[in-house]
């Protein structure tokens, strides 16, 4: 399996990465380097809030209706997110509408209109979505979670904001934060579709060409932060007990990088072995090597009933301990790098997923998406071990667990 990637760099600083494929659609994507690893404590959420307005109006779009309804007319799908080193704008178009849908991204990313009666509504928006998350147990405990494995780090801080930070947020500061950072410097765009190299050339040139350029946004350096052991119990009236745990990881390797992938595939296993088939304490539960721009962690995570948290905690730590010592089985190594082989595979099959890898990769160096699956092969049995001695040391865990009556359970 291999990706023709045609990698096209603009005077502007805009980054173009396209592939020609047989399809009925179009995938267009585009990043921005925005998010909350460029943020402060005093501007938390300014990324995400900027995202917000980017589809309240433009110099030629004068409303949000006249956005969505022309985003509906262009294809199927559009989805739009804030992560902590990128906002994506996400298109599935028809074929022939994609000059339309470059004219219309365009449109969003460098000439919104960003208004004071406007703002201010967008901001009850997001202090609603606040409110939301806390509601939704599993999202309320990875924010909780994350907060408290990066403690002292920008890593640590809510993608959104928090309650003060958002309201504080003025006009002035708003407007300069997406001046200077939506430009086509910061702009990197991933077209996957019929059209051909030159075709995708030709459209987003003369649509990017002379847009607002500027300086290019770096991630301020920080430290992250060391492994301490931390235990959370956060009181929440809800019928069931959710549980995370993990730790950070920073693997000093791309290899390494892959080891503790597949590290983390076998150690789901064998604890879905452990909490729901030897003892079927937990129905929902997963274990994520959660890579970001500048760390990495694994984490599990469990929901269970009132009774059976703590177990399923010793359960889940046990799995992990046993890891840390290199007790791996070698099946559970062999079956995880298949699974995560067939997992790239079917996962890459629509124009829109093949258009998510490249920004993915975009990230390192894209070109590499293509000796993926060699790598994978690659990954021996004593690698993943040894990833599992030098990265999983049980001593140090965080462990957030959110329930009710923890006073009568701990």
């Amino acid at each position: 399996m291999k990706f023709d990637i045609n990698s096209i760099f603009f005077h502007n600083g805009l980054r173009l990465f396209h592939i020609n494929t047989s399809s009925e659609d179009t995938a267009l994507i585009a990043t921005i380097n925005a998010g909350s690893l460029f943020e402060n404590d005093s501007n938390s959420g300014i990324s995400h809030l900027v995202e917000h307005m980017l589809f309240k109006g433009t110099s030629r779009r004068s409303s949000r209706d006249l956005i969505h309804q022309e985003i509906n007319l262009l294809g199927s799908f559009s989805n739009c997110y804030t992560h902590q080193s990128k906002v994506t704008f996400e298109f599935k178009l028809i074929p022939d509408k994609l000059e339309q849908g470059l004219d219309l991204l365009v449109d969003l990313l460098y000439h919104s209109r960003i208004e004071p009666r406007e703002l201010e509504k967008e901001k009850k928006i997001v202090l609603n979505e606040m409110l939301e998350r806390r509601d939704l147990p599993e999202e309320f405990l990875w924010d909780s979670f994350t907060t408290a494995l990066f403690e002292g780090s920008r890593l640590s801080q809510s993608i959104i904001g928090t309650e003060e930070s958002v309201k504080k947020l003025t006009l002035e500061e708003v407007q300069k934060f997406y001046s200077q950072r939506f430009n086509t410097e910061n702009t990197v765009l991933f077209v996957v579709g019929p059209q051909n190299r030159n075709e995708t050339y030709a459209f987003v040139a003369k649509h990017f060409l002379e847009q607002r350029s500027g300086d290019l946004s770096v991630i301020p350096k920080f430290v992250v932060p060391s492994n301490n052991r931390k235990d959370q119990f956060i009181e929440k009236d809800l019928q069931a007990v959710y549980l995370m745990t993990g730790r950070i990881v920073q693997p000093k390797s791309y290899e390494e990088g892959l080891a503790l992938q597949i590290l983390t595939s076998a150690l789901s296993r064998a604890i879905s072995e452990k909490i729901l088939n030897q003892e079927p304490i937990s129905y929902s539960r997963w274990v994520q090597y959660a890579g970001y721009k500048v760390s990495a962690a694994i984490v599990a995570y469990a929901a269970c009933n009132d009774k059976n948290y703590a177990r399923a905690r010793e359960l889940i730590q046990e799995e992990m301990f046993r890891f840390s010592e290199g007790k791996i089985p070698a099946n559970y190594v062999f079956d995880a790098v298949e699974h995560n082989k067939n997992a790239f595979v079917s996962g890459t099959s629509s124009t829109l997923d093949k258009a998510r890898v490249l920004a993915f990769w975009s990230s390192n160096n894209v070109q590499g998406v293509n000796d993926y699956l060699n790598q994978l092969g690659r990954v021996s049995v004593e690698q993943v071990r040894e990833a599992g001695r030098n990265y999983l040391n049980t001593d140090n865990l965080t462990t957030v667990i959110l329930g009710k009556n923890f006073g009568q359970k701990k």
